[in-house]
């Protein structure tokens, strides 16, 4: 049986890959605001996380979200009413994955 931590984002079994997203908190009316890390090649969902709406304390943030795969290249951004995926100014940076120490 899998170690729990090691079963990722999809459910599949193996290492955490980790992926650092970034950048300005986005002022929006809502009190808390979902987005959404994509596949790049196929907009496919792989991760959520939430900011607030307002940034009185925290203008930036970083975040540590789980994917599924170390070789593809993701987006962060929102869901519009229809699904449609609306790129936002994030940046995605790499980390090492869970347990492994920097740099490995």
């Amino acid at each position: 049986m899998a170690n729990p931590s090691s079963i990722g984002a999809t459910g599949a079994a193996g290492p955490a890959i980790r992926r650092i997203v970034s950048g300005d908190v986005p002022h929006d009316p809502a009190e808390n605001v979902t987005y959404v890390v994509v596949n790049s090649r196929d907009k496919r969902v792989v991760a959520t996380f939430f900011l607030p709406g307002r940034a009185d304390k925290f203008p930036n943030f970083s975040i540590v979200v789980t994917v599924p795969s170390a070789t593809e290249t993701y987006e962060a951004g929102r869901l519009d009413d229809h699904g449609k995926f609306i790129p936002a100014n994030f940046t995605i940076s790499e980390t090492s994955p869970q347990g492994a120490p920097h740099g490995a």
